[in-house]
């Protein structure tokens, strides 16, 4: 009978502690962030950091839950749109990088 209750109270409080797990690393991330910062790291080393790492952690995720999908989903016309999507928008970051650097110079 406890083992019972014990684990419908767990699967009752999954979504709230799920939430506090994310606010614990986003905390983390963003103090750590701060430390390298401070430390005299350019901001878009850190910005690659951080998005190889987080590449490099969902990955096996990925391939693990989608492991059946990526055959019968993925097709021409998806990577079609995947590549316009890219240079899309590369080439938005790329004009709002340059708008950044001219108000930044001008000021």
């Amino acid at each position: 009978m406890e083992g019972g209750r014990v684990k419908k109270c767990f699967v009752s409080s999954q979504a709230v502690m799920g939430m506090l797990m994310v606010q614990v690393m986003a905390t983390g991330m963003q103090l750590l962030s701060k430390i390298i910062l401070n430390n005299g790291t350019f901001v878009l080393a850190l910005m690659t950091y951080r998005h190889i790492v987080a590449a490099v952690c969902m990955t096996p995720l990925a391939f693990y839950f989608k492991r059946g999908m990526i055959k019968s989903k993925m097709n021409w016309s998806v990577f079609f749109w995947l590549f316009v999507n890219k240079i899309l928008v590369d080439k938005t970051k790329k004009n709002k990088l340059k708008k950044i650097n001219i108000d930044f110079l001008n000021n």
